[in-house]
């Protein structure tokens, strides 16, 4: 007689066994799409872009430089390193916050033998800025590529899961990887001239509140920078790059003395700080990108300036 239990065994295990194929074509399935995505990121990243330019730069010059700029886009358009005595390396980036600054400067300030002075800009905007102003995917690549608070569990390690960088990038790799970011010293200037958009950077760029957690974290990497750069024995530089007339007008004078209050606690704090105040000094119109950068004729004009003036208060050691 047949038992009835073993009819329910061979359903339960019949059932076990589908329960495994499916889990196991599951499975395949998902690591068929988990090697595109690895693939799609493999090939995303090699594509060249401005981000692992400028750390190839700093990679194959850090023994050499003896100047090194920080800095967002008012110092990748508006300095220029062919008009410096010393040997110049320009790190600066579109949306680049001083947060970022620091960890450039941590990382890089002691595997640089022959460093004498780092410029970093301090502007309207600079202790207010996000890590990544203005670039929706500008912290995905600081984390990408620089290792820049680095979460492997976070979609901003990965560029797979960037839509737009992932499609402007595979466009440029198909047109012959062509775009010049820069310079080979990390100049990005540009040759168009116009001084519109005052009211607009005004509005986007004043703020009211100057006490919250992303000023304190900017203010922090300031010190930060300041602290480093002391215990090297490197001169800090900072410098306010020129704004034209049109934006220094309409710009808030209570935000200014809050920036300048900051620049004289450093300044008083650490020997090795000194503040260059360019922002309202007047440049012909043909010097301007826009309100607020320079373009190659007015970088080549400030840079000459902020040289000679490097030289006249002796701040190189020799």
């Amino acid at each position: 007689m047949l038992n009835p239990v073993e009819p329910l065994l061979f359903i339960s295990s019949f059932r076990s066994i589908e329960m495994k194929r499916f889990f196991i074509k599951i499975s395949i399935f998902v690591l068929f799409l988990l090697l595109i995505a690895m693939g799609i990121e493999f090939v995303v990243r090699s594509v060249p872009n401005p981000y692992k330019y400028k750390l190839s730069l700093i990679e194959k010059q850090k023994e050499d430089v003896q100047l090194l700029v920080l800095g967002s886009s008012h110092a990748y358009n508006g300095i220029n390193p062919i008009f410096f005595d010393k040997k110049t390396l320009n790190m600066a980036l579109g949306g680049q916050g001083i947060t970022i600054d620091a960890f450039l400067v941590k990382r890089y300030l002691h595997q640089m033998p022959n460093l004498e002075a780092i410029i970093l800009p301090i502007d309207y905007q600079t202790l207010f800025m996000s890590d990544a102003f203005g670039f929706p995917d500008g912290l995905m690549h600081y984390r990408v590529y620089y290792k820049f608070e680095p979460n492997w569990f976070s979609l901003d390690n990965y560029e797979f899961f960037h839509g737009k960088s992932v499609r402007v990038k595979l466009e440029r790799m198909l047109h012959g990887n062509k775009t010049q970011f820069a310079d080979s010293l990390g100049f990005g200037g540009e040759v168009f001239i116009s001084i519109l958009g005052a009211e607009e950077a005004v509005k986007n760029l004043t703020v009211e509140d100057f006490s919250n957690n992303r000023v304190d974290k900017n203010i922090k990497a300031l010190h930060q920078i300041a602290e480093l750069s002391e215990k090297a024995n490197v001169k800090l530089v900072i410098v306010s790059i020129p704004a034209h007339k049109s934006f220094c007008d309409l710009a808030s004078q209570k935000q200014w003395l809050f920036i300048h209050s900051v620049i004289d606690g450093v300044i008083k704090q650490y020997s090795n700080s000194l503040y260059l105040n360019y922002y309202s000094t007047v440049f012909p119109d043909t010097c301007y990108l826009n309100a607020t950068h320079l373009n190659i004729y007015g970088a080549e004009l400030f840079s000459t300036m902020l040289s000679h003036d490097l030289d006249s208060i002796g701040i190189f050691q020799h």
